[in-house]
């Protein structure tokens, strides 16, 4: 059955959603029962097989199996709580992936045959929730029903959930969506632990998830581990091959073999992630994943969580056994290297038992001497297209960049910054540029970052331009300077002295102290010169040249005068409003080499005088008057040239009637 646009818009839009997984799951199951696309069915244990992606693809432990069955045995079994977990896909009816679902089967039968029933071919569906109940109620099938309460269920089944094989073929994450809220949703299920945590980001990663949406969906399921699911996702970042994670594959199957399912806990997996064994240029990716495994094997559980290797101990390798560790990692990752070329080999357990895994090794690489081709099988190394957006995140410490894990160990040290050394090179200014190749060794420990940055040399064409004999800057101050000198010459040619004009105060002004006739006495301005912008010389009062004057600070109680009072006359002459005072205007008048607006008096003035120019308004107003006084004289004229012009037309007209009169003269003499 295909899926309609709309149902898949709509089912998108709820795997997608921020709502929590087990609501997602209710949601999504409206959805397929309203289209026909799942449906209730009692199906018996024998018709089921587990989903390949059940539990991130780690399907289930046999050893959980065991656990299960004991205790639904000894509990007492409830067909309501199984029913309310017991949801399957249909098997795909293609028959490539059909064939791969039932070998993924068969190789778990093959981890588990004294556990689980055998594959009989007939089946029909794959399990996502109940998976370790129904295979246990499986396999007590096979082995016949010694109890009469689970006759009935063996021989008949329960009620399941069917969904349709379609639903997997355009949702592909939806296996794990499902595996994820039915392992959440009570006590009684088997919890996620680390290892079939990193399985289900492995298999988020294959369909094309990045790292952090695939350790997102993950925490979904809320497994034991949730609070340090962070942990094991950077482990998985840097230690299990890449983005493929083939060893995290290696170490979920691994797992299965040492009992049922415990945590390794947030202590030990923080350890694990970020110890720092001292060895430059080598994380020790496959030391670390032996490590785990080890700790995969203890039989020692506390709390649920396998305990064996502490701190002390990679404390004590780090410091007497480097050498050893270093020996270590690269047997081990020569052994990978190995073990990743025979899939062509049957995976069966020796009956040997060797000395040393040096033993193993070179026996194992004996076998390997004359393997088939086995191109083909590499080119499932290569990162699939689903998985190129994951790609980033990951890094392949088994076949390391030299420089990315100098990075890694010295995380101080950040790509375009800069830093400073004792032992640095200075590289010249002018000199070519030199590429510096620096040995990734301990001493990249010793990197300081700097914020200071990098000297380089200015360019030459703005150097140019900057010097002090080319810079604009010193030009116009030079000329300030040299026009501030002419303007202090130009004031001492002829200055008024103090017998001559006084300083009035309460009221500050200026007076004449002698008898000046009109026109002779000349005020100066003086003051220190300011660079004036052109659209600011409207706003300035006083200018010489481009320059504007500032007026020494004035004095209005002379109790105040002191050693940096300066007195200039010219900034005393106050503004009035009454036309008959006002004796001062303003006048160009050329001083040396400046031109300088300077008052000058328009009338005689007397000892006593205050010196008085017309104020802003006073001006306004008089050029206002003068401009109608011109308008007056103006309409005064137009009439009078009008009038005359009248008297024009009418002399004119009076001459015409004399003309006509002469003709009608005329024509009577002619009667």
């Amino acid at each position: 059955m295909a899926l309609s646009d709309p149902v898949k818009a709509e089912a998108a839009a709820i795997i997608g959603s921020n709502e929590p997984v087990n609501l997602k799951m209710v949601l999504l199951n409206q959805l397929w029962l309203k289209h026909g696309l799942a449906s209730h069915q009692v199906v018996p244990p024998g018709k089921l097989l587990v989903h390949p992606s059940n539990r991130g693809g780690a399907m289930l432990n046999g050893h959980d199996v065991l656990a299960k069955g004991e205790k639904l045995m000894s509990q007492g079994f409830r067909q309501d709580l199984l029913e309310s977990s017991s949801v399957a896909f249909g098997l795909s009816s293609q028959v490539a992936k059909r064939q791969e679902q039932i070998e993924a089967n068969k190789v778990l039968v093959e981890q588990f045959p004294q556990v689980l029933a055998p594959v009989q071919g007939d089946e029909l569906y794959l399990t996502v929730g109940a998976s370790h109940s129904t295979s246990f109620l499986k396999a007590k099938a096979m082995c016949g029903v010694s109890n009469e309460s689970l006759k009935d269920i063996l021989e008949n089944g329960w009620k399941w959930l069917i969904l349709s094989e379609c639903l997997e073929e355009n949702f592909p994450t939806l296996p794990l969506l499902y595996s994820a809220a039915l392992n959440s949703s009570n006590s009684a299920q088997v919890a996620a632990t680390d290892l079939k945590c990193l399985a289900t980001i492995s298999k988020y990663i294959q369909l094309g998830k990045t790292l952090e949406a695939a350790a997102a969906q993950t925490a979904m399921g809320e497994p034991q581990c949730k609070d340090y699911l962070g942990e094991i996702a950077h482990f998985a970042k840097l230690y299990t091959g890449g983005e493929q994670m083939p060893l995290a594959t290696f170490l979920v199957a691994f797992s299965k073999q040492f009992g049922e399912s415990a945590l390794l806990g947030e202590e030990f997996m923080k350890l694990l992630t970020h110890y720092d064994f001292k060895v430059s240029g080598n994380l020790l990716p496959c030391f670390r994943v032996a490590v785990l495994a080890a700790q995969l094997t203890s039989s020692k559980i506390v709390d649920k969580i396998r305990k064996l290797l502490v701190k002390r101990d990679f404390d004590r390798l780090k410091t007497k056994c480097k050498a050893e560790l270093q020996d270590a990692e690269k047997l081990l990752a020569d052994s990978w290297s190995l073990v990743e070329k025979a899939k062509h080999l049957e995976e069966l357990k020796e009956s040997k038992t060797w000395k040393s895994l040096e033993g193993i090794r070179d026996g194992f690489a004996s076998e390997m001497l004359c393997p088939p081709d086995i191109s083909s099988q590499d080119s499932g190394d290569a990162p699939s297209p689903a998985a190129a957006g994951s790609q980033e995140a990951f890094q392949d410490l088994l076949q390391p960049d030299p420089v990315a894990v100098a990075l890694l160990q010295n995380q101080h040290l950040e790509i375009g910054s800069n830093y400073q050394n004792p032992r640095f090179e200075h590289v010249p200014l002018v000199a070519a540029a030199d590429t510096l190749v620096v040995p990734l060794r301990d001493e990249l420990k010793d990197w300081r970052k700097n914020k200071k940055t990098m000297q380089i040399l200015l360019a030459a064409d703005i150097a140019e331009k900057q010097l002090v004999y080319k810079h604009p800057g010193i030009q116009e101050s030079i000329q300030l300077h040299s026009t501030q000198v002419q303007l202090h010459k130009a004031f001492m040619t002829g200055p008024v002295n103090a017998k001559a004009i006084g300083f009035v105060a309460n009221q500050v002004g200026v007076c004449a102290l002698q008898h000046f006739t009109a026109g002779s006495l000349v005020l100066k301005p003086y003051g220190s010169l300011f660079l004036v912008k052109d659209q600011d010389k409207d706003k300035v009062k006083v200018m010489v040249g481009k320059f504007g004057v500032n007026a020494p600070k004035m004095i209005s109680e002379f109790d105040k005068v002191d050693d940096k009072t300066v007195l200039v006359p010219f900034w005393y002459v106050k503004p009035t409003m009454d036309e008959e005072l006002v004796n001062m205007q303003l006048e160009k008048k050329q001083c040396g080499s400046l031109e300088l607006p300077c008052y000058v008096n328009t009338k005689d003035l007397e000892p006593g005088d205050l010196l008085l120019c017309e104020s802003e308004m006073l001006a306004k107003k008089r050029k206002k008057k003068e401009g109608e006084s011109g308008a007056t004289a103006g309409s005064a004229a137009k009439s009078t040239s009008a009038k005359k012009s009248q008297e024009m037309i009418q002399s004119a007209m009076l001459d015409l009637g004399d003309v006509s009169q002469f003709h009608q003269n005329c024509k009577d003499r002619g009667r």
